[in-house]
């Protein structure tokens, strides 16, 4: 099972809080976009964005997937459902490539495939909190560089 996922979603937020919680039950709410159950069931996580209504910025859903929180200092929406780096990165590489049946093109960096590489600016072995200052500072598809921070 491929489980498509839009994680930026997956935080304590107003709505989430005060139009959903209120009429579910608790047993209901407990699996509010439950990425790690699914995993742990064995489905292959696949990150997406709702771009354009939301941000296509794949730092920020991997951001709440990881914290499932706003904000360093925001509440946490069921923390059990918590996804770590490597589960989350693999959900924005190969298996997003399996789920388009393009893991022969992209997804991995491989000889003969497409490298679409995004460089950060600062490694990615880090604190969850410190999450929040992660910056793209550039970025090369099909080996061009297309963009970079001012």
């Amino acid at each position: 099972m491929i489980a498509n996922m839009q994680l930026l979603w997956a935080v304590a937020d107003d709505y989430t809080v005060k139009a959903v919680k209120p009429f579910v039950s608790a047993e209901t709410f407990r699996y509010i976009y439950p990425a790690r159950s699914l995993v742990d069931a064995g489905a292959m996580l696949v990150g997406s964005s709702d771009w354009p209504v939301s941000t296509d910025d794949p730092l920020a859903a991997m951001r709440h997937a990881m914290t499932r929180r706003v904000a360093a200092d925001a509440p946490s929406l069921e923390p059990a459902e918590r996804i770590d780096l490597p589960v989350i990165l693999a959900a924005y590489t190969r298996n997003a490539a399996f789920a388009l049946g393009a893991e022969r093109e992209i997804g991995t960096l491989e000889p003969e495939k497409v490298a679409d590489i995004a460089v950060l600016n600062r490694a990615l072995i880090l604190p969850h909190d410190d999450l929040e200052r992660l910056a793209v500072e550039r970025t090369l598809s099909h080996g061009k560089l297309t963009y970079i921070r001012d």
